[in-house]
C-alpha cells in the first residue's frame, strides 16, 4: 500500500502516537542501520584489497552474510517507514505524502544494487579472484552511498519532528 493511501486512512483508523515514540523508534533504528552500513562498507573495502585466495574467500563469505543481514533489516525498516513513520510525519505536519517519493525511489535504487550483487555472485566461479571480488563489490558501494543518503534524509525528518515537538512542549 502506498504512503498516500495510508495517509488517507490514517486519521480514521489509527491513533496518533506521541512524537517522542516515533522519534525514539526512528532514532533507534537509524543507529542500528548506520552501524550495519559502516560495517558493510569497511568489509567491502577490505575485500576489495585482499589478494590471498583463502583470506579473500573467508572475508567474502563474511561480507555476503553482512549483505543478507542488512537487506533483511532494511526491508523491515522500510516497511515501518512506509506504513508507520512517513504517514505519521505526514499527519503530524499536514504535508503531502508525495514529498517522500524520493526516499522511496532511493530505497528501490539501493535494493536493485544489492540484488545486482547477489545476481553477479550467482554467476561467479569459485575460488574468487581479487579482480572479480572488486567487480562484485561495486554495487555494494553504490548501495551504501544511496542508503547513507536515505539515512541522512530520515535523520533530518526526525530532527524536524523533535524540533517541532519541543516547540509545543510534547
Amino acid at each position: 500500500m502506498s504512503t498516500m493511501a495510508l495517509q488517507d486512512e490514517w486519521p480514521e483508523t489509527r491513533t496518533h502516537p506521541a512524537p517522542e515514540i516515533a522519534v525514539e523508534r526512528a532514532s533507534r533504528e537509524q543507529e542500528k542501520l548506520q552501524s550495519e552500513l559502516q560495517a558493510l562498507v569497511r568489509q567491502t573495502c577490505s575485500v576489495r584489497h585482499l589478494q590471498e585466495p583463502a583470506v579473500l574467500s573467508r572475508e567474502f563469505r563474511k561480507l555476503t552474510s553482512q549483505v543478507l543481514q542488512l537487506q533483511e533489516d532494511w526491508h523491515e525498516h522500510a516497511r515501518w517507514v512506509e506504513t508507520e513513520f512517513l504517514p505519521y510525519v505526514t499527519w503530524y505536519w499536514g504535508e503531502e505524502p508525495n514529498l517522500f517519493a524520493l526516499m522511496d525511489h532511493e530505497y528501490g535504487l539501493a535494493d536493485r544494487c544489492l540484488e545486482r550483487f547477489h545476481e553477479r555472485l550467482g554467476h561467479t566461479a569459485v575460488p574468487l579472484a581479487p579482480e572479480e571480488a572488486r567487480k562484485l563489490t561495486s554495487p555494494l558501494l553504490q548501495a551504501y552511498a544511496v542508503l547513507k543518503n536515505r539515512m541522512l534524509e530520515e535523520e533530518e525528518l526526525v530532527q524536524q519532528l523533535k524540533d517541532r515537538s519541543n516547540r509545543y512542549d510534547f
